[in-house]
């Protein structure tokens, strides 16, 4: 058994179309062998089709399908998986409909996370978020960026000083 699966996660993780007949071959030995992995591929690779879907509707449908083969199953991973896809199900749908660039995903959470790191001890919160919707808009590049926030009037809260 540890002969046939060592060194498959890459195959597992490989779209089905994307893979040689010896690849395919070998991820059928693999999955004669452990049914619950079979099964969880097929529910990804039916998420990833339905991801691909024309149009909103055929997407919401393929989720709701993928949703429903996930319900039922007793194992703890594909119930996480399940519960998982219902929390974020309008998030994911969007962006199969949208298909955002992934730097730009990225560059986003950066920009928060640095945020957030900076902020640390903040007390006034309105003002993070007065911050995070500006940077989000309108990164700081340039002298020019720094100059629209400070037109913004934005000023930092005042620490308070305890009456002693």
């Amino acid at each position: 058994m540890r002969a046939i699966g060592r060194g498959t996660r890459w195959l597992v993780l490989r779209p089905w179309e994307k893979m040689t007949e010896t690849q395919r071959n070998q991820l059928r030995l693999l999955f004669s062998f452990n049914g619950r992995l079979a099964r969880a591929y097929q529910v990804v690779e039916q998420l990833r089709e339905a991801l691909q879907a024309p149009d909103f509707m055929s997407m919401l449908a393929g989720v709701g399908i993928v949703l429903r083969r996930t319900r039922r199953h007793d194992n703890v991973p594909m119930r996480k998986l399940h519960d998982s896809l219902m929390a974020h199900s309008p998030e994911i749908v969007a962006l199969g409909e949208y298909h955002p660039f992934t730097g730009r995903i990225e560059a986003l959470n950066n920009n928060w996370e640095t945020l957030v790191r900076r902020a640390r001890g903040y007390r006034n919160h309105d003002y993070l978020l007065r911050k995070l919707r500006f940077m989000v808009a309108n990164p700081i590049r340039s002298n020019d960026g720094v100059q629209r926030f400070l037109a913004l009037g934005i000023t930092p809260p005042m620490p308070r000083r305890n009456a002693a």
